[in-house]
């Protein structure tokens, strides 16, 4: 094996190295994504529903937005990245 060779193998494993750490980073914002959305969620469970302002708070944390189509379609813009959509 030569020293370009060596080079060649070099910068491949840097090269993959580098995509690995940053799987591994999107794939820690993904789990931190879903874990700051399962405890809002766990809040939520735990109101009373006959308290509507707390509700309503509850739901102004969890989404951003709700967009009605002409349609029908309901498109939900969640305050933060949509942890169901991650995992799909």
């Amino acid at each position: 094996m030569g020293s370009s060779d060596i080079r060649s193998n070099r910068e491949l494993l840097e090269s993959r190295a580098k995509e690995l750490e940053y799987l591994v980073s999107n794939e820690q914002e993904n789990e931190g994504s879903l874990n700051a959305f399962q405890q809002e969620i766990k809040k939520f469970v735990q109101l009373e529903l006959g308290n509507e302002e707390m509700l309503r708070e509850v739901l102004n944390r969890l989404i951003e937005r709700v967009e009605i189509a002409k349609d029908g379609s309901i498109d939900i813009h969640y305050n933060f990245k949509n942890p169901l959509l991650l995992r799909a």
